[in-house]
């Protein structure tokens, strides 16, 4: 797999894996040169495009890697040689299905019973979660629900105040943690959402590695989010999830909801693709302040929906 620094981390131990190639250094690309010579170096007979760039697209050509599969659908598709015409832009099926498809480019019709996801966490991953908890005062019978305010600018937000007011009504539920994580950057809205200091609301903010994050979030039991990379961890590692999404195509949960049976999926009530949601574009920018749309999706649904998967989950 050609994955950057930040997501590698999660691939790390998986037993189909044979080798991680880096993309970028230190959050910088490698330069195209070196990147090209790693891949042609490495033999590789085909390659399989899921996130396509120009670069990308450039790199696996001029690798001379044999049988590149892609869209068929970008400008540059004609840099693939095998090329899968689908949409994904209306949202038919999921990005993992959408992914699969690209086997048909070699003969290949995977089917959906195949999809099996695993997060390999490490002992040392694990003792340090057991420590962790041991040190917030999180008790074996508590029952603990991890909130994940922020997205980084990928998704439309719930909202730092609907955040903070369901933090408030499930650490006031007896027997009951609620731990607020956020990565780089998100440590004033980790506060703003836990609210003063409080033994059932814990501020937990750019302290973990991404294997530590699975490891505690593996050790809770439920995950509220929005959508965002944090959701689909806690999918992969078996955490009932709430989702919260809003009402774009684009951004449909029919694609990027997280791949679970354990989930309770919420999309916000306002008009299919508004404009205000969309930030004025076809697409949703980074960096936009929370839609009011995102607003109709009411905390005591949310409260109710976490109830209920604490209760299947006993």
């Amino acid at each position: 797999m050609l994955l950057s620094s930040y997501t590698a981390e999660l691939a790390e131990g998986n037993h189909h894996l044979d080798k991680i190639l880096l993309y970028d250094r230190e959050g910088r690309p490698r330069p195209f040169a070196e990147l090209v010579t790693v891949i042609r170096d490495a033999g590789f007979d085909a390659s399989f495009v899921v996130r396509p760039t120009l670069r990308v697209a450039l790199l696996v050509n001029i690798a001379g890697i044999p049988i590149r599969v892609g869209t068929g659908y970008r400008w540059y598709s004609l840099l693939f040689n095998r090329r899968i015409y689908e949409h994904r832009k209306t949202a038919e099926k999921h990005e993992v299905e959408y992914n699969l498809g690209l086997l048909r480019a070699v003969g290949i019709d995977a089917g959906n019973e195949c999809i099996e996801f695993s997060v390999t966490i490490p002992p040392e991953a694990e003792r340090r979660i057991r420590s962790l908890r041991t040190a917030l005062g999180i008790e074996e019978t508590d029952r603990v629900v991890v909130l994940h305010p922020g997205s980084r600018g990928s998704a439309r937000d719930w909202g730092a105040s609907r955040f903070r007011e369901l933090a408030n009504r499930l650490s006031a539920i007896s027997g009951m943690k609620v731990i607020v994580t956020g990565g780089k950057g998100e440590q004033t809205l980790v506060e703003e959402v836990s609210g003063p200091p409080a033994p059932n609301r814990i501020p937990l903010a750019n302290q973990l590695t991404l294997k530590e994050f699975a490891a505690l979030v593996r050790s809770a039991d439920v995950f509220v989010a929005n959508s965002t990379g944090p959701l689909h961890i806690a999918a992969v590692v078996g955490v009932p999830v709430v989702g919260l999404y809003p009402n774009l195509t684009v951004a449909s949960p029919r694609r990027w909801g997280p791949y679970t049976e354990k989930k309770r999926i919420f999309v916000a009530k306002g008009p299919l693709n508004c404009r205000s949601c969309l930030g004025g574009s076809a697409r949703p920018r980074r960096g936009l302040r929370p839609c009011e749309c995102m607003g109709t999706i009411e905390v005591s649904e949310v409260v109710s929906a976490v109830e209920e998967l604490l209760q299947k989950s006993a």
